[in-house]
């Protein structure tokens, strides 16, 4: 005879193992789903000859393959980030925003406002990626000769940028803004994120990130369009 303990750990354990499973194969479609596209992106005509690994993502001609991770984000679910994003996400300048309430002190009052800068800027990079690849997929009837309007290199400036988009809050987000915007003439959020930015790339520390975007055909040209891209103020 089960005893009410029994009865209670059964209870729980079914749908927790239920979870597990269903997490499971949304992994494995997402990556099954991935893994089409980037061989359609690659060769529209081919089969299934030539297809990356779950785990790597063909960043262009000479190019070494791009790994990612897999996070599960509150919003949307399971979203994919290439390693040269997770490598910007993992400098101090990134990481500060963890500590940041994206709406400032309305926690205090509506305790469930409580997220931070650092899941926002993942949210966003995420949007920015989807949307520029639907961009991409529209132009396949565009082609000259086999580059597209938009190329790889040119997606992964628009993913960057928006991942760095929020690097230049303050503590309490737009209070802070405003306080900053009475006392010094010509800041903005937008200025500062553009520093930020640039602390990461030119950081000792950093080598590494700046040999792998260099390996991704992310150079001097391309850094400017991310800060543009940040701040639309500048030429």
């Amino acid at each position: 005879m089960a005893t009410p303990n029994d009865t209670g750990k059964q209870r729980f354990e079914k749908p927790l193992d239920q979870d597990c499973a269903q997490n499971l194969d949304i992994i494995t479609a997402l990556r099954k789903k991935e893994e089409g596209e980037k061989v359609f992106r690659n060769n529209p005509d081919s089969g299934s000859e030539g297809t990356p690994s779950p785990t790597e993502e063909t960043s262009g001609a000479g190019s070494p393959p791009q790994h990612y991770k897999i996070i599960n984000d509150p919003i949307h679910g399971h979203i994919q980030l290439d390693s040269i994003l997770i490598k910007i996400i993992d400098t101090p300048q990134f990481q500060r925003l963890r500590d940041i309430k994206q709406l400032g002190c309305t926690y205090r009052v509506f305790p469930g406002a409580s997220h931070n800068r650092f899941e926002h800027a993942i949210g966003a990079c995420h949007l920015a990626g989807e949307l520029v690849e639907v961009i991409r997929n529209l132009q396949t009837d565009v082609y000259t000769g086999n580059m597209p309007i938009v190329t790889p290199v040119d997606a992964l400036c628009v993913k960057i940028a928006a991942l760095c988009y929020n690097l230049g809050y303050g503590p309490f987000s737009h209070v802070f803004d405003e306080m900053c915007a009475e006392k010094i003439s010509g800041w903005s959020v937008e200025k500062a994120s553009v520093v930020m930015f640039q602390c990461i790339i030119n950081a000792n520390e950093n080598e590494k990130l700046r040999r792998s975007l260099r390996q991704l055909e992310v150079n001097d040209a391309e850094l400017r369009f991310i800060e543009a891209l940040i701040d639309q103020s500048l030429p």
